[in-house]
């Protein structure tokens, strides 16, 4: 060791650095389904589906109603628990590692292209001072900064790890001060949130949420309202303490630079009502105030809410509104009669350069969706700063459009580039050196103009979500990629070009040619993704193989947007990249094992698929196979499409052949064997028992919807299956051996405990939203079945209130689901937080039954003794939420999938494949100081198996092929020391 080093690691000891711790009928709907998948992709069923109206409404479903008084509450209960676990040492010997993705080397969705996408992007800011310091919001995994986006690829970092809700709907730059950003938490789609916090240090710290709540005054009466979620944030150049919020409720106004927000009543063309706010630009200033246009919808009638984002009608009509005084007032476009008489709903806002004019008169385009947004409206134009807009679509040809590959439609024929999805993808900005360039996102397709201030502007495509498919082609050539699902765009002025920064559901991309004079005829457009090293994939499940059968590597998983993502085996490759194996939403994934076989499950919203590793190469698109239970015909109802609803599970207790199981609206089917080798699909798939749960109304629609199954490890024949309204069904008597029809279930109570010894359960005291259960796997007497415990991801009480701290969310049966027992705590300050439990897992390896995880919306929590205490289990994971659970059979290996920080794994050697390399900035401020340094040398040769302090730190984890901490680590820091991480 070098004298320095030994000087390092002598100074940190002294000073004590230590680690921190729809239709009806089965017929109906795959009419409905195949003819949905037509109109919003024109492509074969090898393509995969991705649907995000039905993933909103599944979400909320299964969810529940999240408030903004509860979603205010979990944020206090995060920050508690972020304070509470950080000056405590976390569980001894473990620190968790971000497996990524960070890379692919191929994404395969019908055809096979080499991109790299990361998750949905919802907001975008440039350091006016350096383009190179570039800061993305993401709808899941909070906000990331880099300071070399110039670089190939930039280095980022993630910067809102201990917020507590990493879902980020909006965020905005003050450019007078750009270390000074604004976020607003709650995804408009998903997640939602309703509070803002401010950094006035580039993020190396927040401030606390303030939340946004007010009243309208509708026929002289208040309707109190309070956000959920952020569509738009801005801050006034001019006078930077005003601050400008748009939101699912309203406009909200600060004039404290965000310490306090007033809600704005905008006027109507027709009764007062409530408005929901998509866009807001600036439109220069007069006499040193600035002036603003806005976009929004309208409510259907006084005291209601606005429109969740895709369910506008014509009674929610969207509208323009301008302001000239800082935003304190605002007129109505529709009300005075300056909007094109066309039916819209989101309408979608840029604006060009202010002129010098005392009096500006800046150019606005504006993308309308029709009034149901399901399609679009068309394009608009102001060249008055929004006094009045024209229609500018003109016949909605596009100059270059995609060829159909065969007999049925292409993607791109047109100027509708949003299709089906208006409501979602909506993205346009304009140049800030040319208010005649104009670029426009959609569904599938980028759009551009360089004549927008023609009476009939010149349209023409710029990218495509699928080049190789061949849906890409044009009559000039093949379109370049661009992920599906535009959502912002920023245009940057570096040197004598303009930087287009596009924003889509598969992360960041970028072009410096968008408007070069050359015709598109020629090809010339490019566009490259800056995504390698952004972890902010939402994944809705893990499959992992386990040390005890030698394949401890094999990761993969569902995500949205993105596929299904397996672990890349290739030699050579790098242990965080996932390939894209499969297209469109990934939903669940399991494998399936016996001695004589292995089959590789996963999930699409059509049906599962599947590989045979000892037969495929399964880092292959092409190797996964179509395959599900047949009912009269046609293709069970599958609930696999929803979030969570998990679809597939494991049943390892076989002696010969690997098994799985399926939900369906029919029930839950078994399969035993390799599908591959089964050609009839009837004779396969066996439905276990009579437990058909519809409501009377169709297939697809029943009340008592299978979500999530589960099989017993070690007792064959013990499944389990939760159900939407928050019950619970348990089949003991279903051997592999056994006739599948005389298979029965068990239907549980919902969750609930007497909590005031009344003698009966209270809707006060009883929740729905089941969202997980599991079997212990050590003995629990006879009969089996009757032991097992349940989670809850219910935010409210069947009576409407917040859960309350004495229910929790976490129970335990011992007679089958007829009574339930508090898993929560034993009130002695190791309780479990108070927030949502979306999957449980006992422990394989402790036959004691006494060791249980369980994700939660803030991250992991450990009990080992039968839920007395509870412990936030390791270190550096951030407060995310936790979706799935790996365990492998010594409990050695834990891997979780997290909705938008990609997976992680606690596997307590430094053998392991490397994960994520840290950045070395151990406090987190931003700067590789002195601190870092001694915190990287005081952990010079530990590893996740270290189990005295100080531990094993993944982020100061460098560099190298394996998790731990070495010389190399330290002089890479070294190197870099008094820079940026």
């Amino acid at each position: 060791m070098s004298a320095i080093k030994r000087l390092l690691v002598g100074l940190s000891i002294c000073l004590g650095v230590a680690a921190v711790s729809v239709p009806t009928g089965v017929n109906a709907y795959k009419r409905w389904r195949d003819a949905r998948e037509r109109r919003l992709f024109h492509g074969p069923r090898e393509r995969a589906w991705n649907d995000p109206l039905e993933r909103s409404r599944a979400w909320r479903q299964r969810q529940g109603p999240r408030t903004p008084e509860l979603t205010a509450r979990w944020l206090a209960i995060a920050q508690e628990e972020a304070r509470k676990w950080s000056h405590l040492t976390p569980v001894q010997g473990l620190s968790w590692v971000n497996l990524g993705p960070t890379d692919a080397r191929f994404q395969y969705d019908g055809a096979l292209y080499p991109q790299v996408d990361s998750g949905r992007v919802t907001g975008i800011a440039v350091n006016p001072a350096s383009a190179d310091t570039v800061y993305i919001a993401t709808a899941g995994g909070g906000i990331w900064k880099t300071f070399n986006f110039s670089a190939s690829p930039p280095r980022w970092l993630p910067i809102t790890e201990t917020l507590g809700n990493l879902a980020i709907g909006a965020l905005a730059m003050d450019p007078q001060a750009p270390e000074t950003l604004y976020a607003g938490l709650g995804d408009p789609f998903e997640v939602p949130g309703g509070q803002l916090v401010k950094t006035v240090d580039g993020g190396a710290s927040w401030s606390a949420p303030v939340a946004l709540a007010g009243a309208y005054d509708q026929d002289g009466s208040p309707f109190p309202v309070q956000a959920l979620s952020f569509r738009s944030l801005a801050v006034d150049p001019i006078n930077p303490d005003i601050v400008l919020a748009g939101t699912d409720v309203g406009l909200f106004r600060s004039t404290d630079a965000g310490q306090s927000f007033t809600l704005v009543d905008l006027p109507n063309a027709d009764l007062p009502v409530a408005e929901a706010i998509w866009s807001i630009v600036h439109l220069g200033q007069v006499g040193g105030v600035s002036r603003w246009a806005l976009s929004g919808v309208q409510a259907a009638a006084p005291g209601m809410l606005p429109p969740l984002a895709g369910t506008g009608d014509p009674t929610t009509p969207g509208d323009i509104w301008l302001s000239t005084d800082a935003g304190a007032t605002w007129s109505s476009r529709k009300a005075a009669g300056r909007l094109p008489d066309v039916p819209t709903g989101r309408i979608t806002l840029a604006a060009g350069t202010p002129s010098a004019d005392p009096v500006p008169r800046t150019v606005i385009y504006a993308q309308a969706a029709a009034d149901t947004e399901f399609s679009a409206a068309g394009y608009w134009r102001s060249t008055d700063s929004g006094d009045t807009f024209v229609d500018i679509t003109g016949d909605g040809t596009v100059h270059n459009p995609t060829l159909p590959p065969d007999l049925e439609q292409s993607d791109c024929v047109d100027v509708y580039v949003a299709g089906g999805q208006s409501w979602y993808n909506a993205a346009i900005a304009v140049d800030p050196t040319n208010d005649a360039h104009v670029i426009i996102g959609g569904l599938s397709c980028g759009l551009r103009t360089l004549n927008g201030l023609a009476d009939s502007p010149v349209w023409e495509n710029i990218s495509h979500a699928l080049p190789p498919s061949g849906r890409g082609d044009t009559a000039h050539g093949r379109l370049p990629y661009v992920h599906s699902g535009w959502q912002k765009i920023t245009i940057v002025r570096t040197g004598d070009s303009s930087l287009i920064i596009a924003g889509t559901n598969g992360g960041l991309f970028v072009s410096r040619d968008v408007f070069n004079p050359s015709p598109v005829s020629d090809q010339t457009v490019t566009w490259s993704d800056t995504n390698r090293g952004i972890v902010s994939h939402q994944f809705y499940s893990v499959a992992s193989g386990d040390p005890a059968t030698g394949d401890a590597f094999v990761a993969y998983g569902g995500l949205q947007d993105n596929g299904t993502r397996f672990r890349d085996t290739a030699a050579g490759a790098a242990p965080t990249t996932f390939n894209q194996v499969i297209g469109g939403d990934g939903i669940a994934a399991t494998i399936s094992r016996a001695p004589s076989d292995t089959v590789y499950w996963a999930s699409t919203p059509y049906v599962p698929r599947y590989c045979d590793p000892d037969t495929s190469d399964c880092n292959r698109g092409e190797s996964w196979s179509f395959d599900s239970p047949v009912v009269d015909g046609e293709l069970a109802c599958p609930f696999d499409f929803p979030p969570y609803f998990t679809s597939v599970a494991d049943i390892r207790v076989t002696s010969t052949e690997p098994a799985v199981l399926h939900t369906t609206d029919q029930g839950v089917y078994r399969l035993i064997g390799d599908p591959s080798q089964r050609q009839s699909e009837g004779r396969v798939w066996q439905l276990l028992g009579d437990l058909t749960v519809t409501d009377g109304s169709g297939a697809c629609s029943g009340e008592l919807l299978h979500q999530i199954v589960m099989a017993s490890q070690n007792v064959d024949g013990l499944y389990g299956a939760t159900l939407s309204d928050g019950r619970f069904r348990v089949t003991a008597n279903c051997p592999l051996a056994a006739n599948p029809t005389t298979c029965t279930w068990q239907l549980s109570t919902p969750l609930g405990v007497d909590l005031d010894s009344s003698g009966s359960i209270t809707p006060d005291e009883s929740l729905s939203f089941s969202s997980g259960l599991d079997f212990p796997p050590g003995p629990t007497g006879s009969p089996a079945g009757l032991v097992y415990v349940a989670s809850s991801s219910a935010p409210v009480t069947l009576a409407g209130a917040p859960v309350p701290e004495a229910l929790g969310h976490l129970f335990l049966t011992v007679d089958g689901g007829a009574t339930w027992q508090r898993l929560k705590g034993n009130g002695t300050g190791s309780d479990l937080p108070n927030v949502p439990i979306h999957v449980v897992r006992y422990d394989p390896g402790d036959a004691t039954n006494a060791t249980l995880y369980v994700g939660t919306d803030l991250g992991i929590y450990r009990t080992t003794d039968g839920g007395n205490t509870w412990q936030r289990f390791g270190s550096g994971m951030p407060m995310v939420q936790v979706t799935d659970l790996f365990i492998s059979q010594s409990g050695a290996l834990m891997r979780a999938a997290t909705f938008g920080r990609g997976l992680w794994e606690i596997y307590p050697t430094a053998t392991a494949p490397k994960g994520v390399p840290g950045t070395g900035d151990w406090d987190r401020n931003q700067q590789l100081d002195f601190v870092d340094l001694l915190s990287t040398a005081n952990r010079l040769g530990t590893t996740p198996a270290t189990s005295s302090a100080p531990l094993y730190d993944w982020n100061q984890d460098l560099t190298g092929t394996v998790n731990g901490i070495d010389d190399a680590d330290l002089e890479q820091l070294l190197s870099r020391f008094g820079g940026r991480p």
